[in-house]
């Protein structure tokens, strides 16, 4: 949280939409899931483009 906070004062915004979280787990060799609030599955999120 202290990195974020020093990243956003420092005038930097990163920002992913989902279907880009989901290609950098698809490009990193992982499959991207929903979990709930007990990490049990939920569905998997929309293909990413």
């Amino acid at each position: 949280m202290i990195e974020e906070n020093v990243v956003s004062s420092a005038g930097t915004v990163h920002a992913m939409n989902e279907p880009e979280i989901v290609a950098a787990i698809r490009d990193a060799g992982f499959t991207a899931m929903r979990r709930d609030m007990t990490y049990a599955k939920r569905f998997e999120p929309a293909i990413a483009g």
